[in-house]
């Protein structure tokens, strides 16, 4: 393998690259989520994003996404700052990788299993 190591975690944040279907960075679907969300949730929604799973666990990734995000709430800040009179305080963004983030699904999975109500189902 050669370029195709580093090309697997670069479609997460340009997806053309890979197939025409999709064409919504990560950082861009997770903003819309936000905002798509309750006004007064989302400032602890973008200061508490946490990663989990084996895509994520890619050095730099929480970084990389971190940067992305900020970028796209710091553009709407400022479209908003020059057309307010309000002074509103900045959105801080914190993405932060789980402890357990290897093993997370496991970990759910495990947690499920030996929850005594699963096995009440008839």
């Amino acid at each position: 393998m050669g370029y195709e190591q580093f090309l697997g975690p670069e479609m997460f944040f340009h997806p053309e690259f890979v197939t025409n279907e999709w064409s919504r960075p990560l950082d861009e679907v997770i903003d819309n989520a936000i905002q798509s969300s309750p006004i007064d949730t989302r400032r602890r929604l973008y200061n508490n994003i946490v990663l989990s799973g084996g895509s994520t666990l890619i050095n730099g990734f929480d970084t990389r996404l971190q940067k992305g995000i900020e970028a796209r709430v710091k553009e709407r800040y400022d479209k908003f700052a020059k057309i307010s009179q309000e002074k509103v305080e900045p959105i801080k963004v914190n993405v932060s990788q789980n402890m357990v983030q290897r093993f997370a699904v496991w970990f759910g999975g495990s947690f499920l299993a030996s929850n005594v109500t699963l096995y009440n189902i008839h």
